[in-house]
């Protein structure tokens, strides 16, 4: 956290929350964050930051969406809608088994699963619960709301205690603005010492279509 909060200034951090991992079956639970940062660098500059972060706990991209240590996405930048509208309602439009397959040659802003995906929209509406998506309009609580049942099954906030236990925290930073973790069992395939994190805390069934 401390890595990514340094590309910028006036950091907000969520809460850490639990998610099934994604997609199903490819390995233990995540733990996921967001933080929300200002900052004067262009998205591709954020970008390769972030990679680099990765490259530095030991991230490895061998498979499209496969099991990995660390895993960090810049969400959005202000209102910025990259490289077009026109390639982001391509990315946003591919069906469950291109997603899977393909991978984008450039950076695609907002993310486009980010209205989609309860374990991004939980810890985001935490932080930046205003945020309003320049393509379809709606800010993130909105979109939260949206959402099927079924995006949120699983999706819940760890306290303090839950941490303490046999745990390897493994990043899998969002940036947005963002950061998100993901939390897996010492007995894991996952290698890794464990990273040094500081504990921050935060106070505080819809067709998800509508929002296209």
């Amino acid at each position: 956290m401390a890595q990514v909060a340094a590309l910028g200034s006036a950091v907000r951090e969520s809460r850490l929350w639990r998610s099934p991992a994604f997609p199903a079956g490819i390995g233990p639970d995540f733990v996921n964050a967001v933080m929300v940062l200002e900052t004067e660098r262009d998205a591709d500059d954020l970008l390769a930051e972030l990679h680099r972060v990765e490259a530095a706990f030991g991230r490895e991209r061998q498979t499209r969406w496969g099991p990995r240590s660390l895993d960090l996405d810049l969400l959005a930048l202000d209102d910025l809608v990259l490289p077009d509208l026109a390639a982001w309602s391509l990315w946003r439009d591919l069906t469950p088994e291109a997603q899977a397959r393909e991978t984008p040659d450039r950076l695609i802003l907002p993310h486009p699963r980010l209205q989609d995906r309860g374990f991004v929209l939980a810890p985001l509406a935490e932080v930046a619960p205003d945020w309003r998506h320049p393509v379809t309009g709606f800010d993130v609580t909105q979109m939260r709301d949206a959402l099927p049942t079924a995006a949120l099954d699983g999706v819940e906030p760890l306290d303090r205690a839950s941490m303490m236990g046999p745990l390897r925290l493994v990043f899998r930073a969002r940036a947005l603005y963002a950061c998100a973790f993901e939390a897996v069992p010492r007995d894991s395939a996952c290698g890794g010492p464990l990273p040094n994190l500081r504990w921050e805390s935060s106070d505080g069934p819809r067709d998800s279509r509508r929002l296209r």
